[in-house]
């Protein structure tokens, strides 16, 4: 039988118990709080930094993907297939960059898009 103190929920443990931050006082609170704040803050700016970042580099990318391969297949037509769209869509920045200066000197696909 339960007496009058007894309660049928489990004891907390002391660590976890929500008095511990006020037991500390309110400067301790303000304090952990705002370092806890800030961290996080300058976590998630970080990240949201490099994703941003990523995006662009993506969208560059594709981009100028998009364009070289309008000048490929206005300069060679026909002979653009689908290993070609390929190969240029998935190069990095720095390929279409040497493919783009290349187009207009290249006499073939072979020519243009040699390593």
């Amino acid at each position: 039988m339960l007496g009058p103190r007894a309660s049928s929920r489990p004891p907390r443990s002391p660590s976890c118990s929500p008095t511990d931050l006020r037991e500390l006082g309110p400067t301790f609170q303000s304090r952990a709080l705002l370092k806890i704040g800030l961290e996080a803050k300058d976590t998630i700016v970080t990240a949201a930094q490099r994703y941003i970042e990523q995006g662009r580099q993506e969208g560059r990318q594709e981009g100028e993907a998009a364009v070289l391969l309008r000048l490929v297949r206005q300069r060679f037509g026909a002979a653009v297939d689908a290993h070609v769209e390929r190969c240029i869509a998935t190069a990095s920045i720095a390929q279409l960059d040497t493919w783009a200066t290349r187009i207009f000197s290249a006499t073939t696909l072979s020519e243009l898009l040699a390593d």
